[in-house]
């Protein structure tokens, strides 16, 4: 089992893992979407990945938690999102937030962590027009015991 720290440290360093890994094939270069700063669970990583796109990571716990009183461990539901956005007259930007956004996805997909954190429900997600900006996102549900 794993606790808490853990859990989110090993789920930024999955996303971490097949950001640096696959995202130069897609664009031509590693966008700096995840730095010391990814540790934090509670405060949104932002980082600029050129004058017009921007990238951020959020992790959530779900306030729904399920205790299995005779292991001593409790179930914890969650998600992780990865949020892209761009300004309209950016040539190529929703076309690399596309190819991106399946980097973040392939990187839960069917995967589960050597701590026990596993992942479901990965979808990518294109939201309506926000200001000046297109959007999309990535929600990966997780789910892993932590003991109680």
């Amino acid at each position: 089992m794993i606790d808490y720290s853990g859990a989110i440290d090993e789920i930024f360093a999955l996303f971490k893992t097949a950001w640096d890994a696959n995202t130069t094939d897609v664009v031509g270069y590693i966008p700096r979407s995840v730095g010391k700063a990814w540790k934090s669970a509670t405060i949104p990583t932002h980082r600029r990945i050129g004058p017009e796109f921007l990238n951020k990571q959020l992790v959530r716990n779900s306030p729904h938690t399920e205790m299995a009183i005779l292991l001593n461990a409790m179930k914890i539901m969650g998600w992780f999102l990865y949020s892209y956005s761009h300004l309209e007259v950016s040539l190529g930007g929703m076309e690399n937030g596309r190819l991106l956004a399946v980097v973040a996805r392939n990187a839960f997909r069917g995967k589960k962590t050597s701590g026990g954190v596993w992942f479901r429900n990965v979808t990518i997600k294109e939201l309506d027009p926000e200001d000046s900006f297109y959007r999309l996102n990535v929600i990966a549900e997780y789910e892993y015991d932590e003991e109680s």
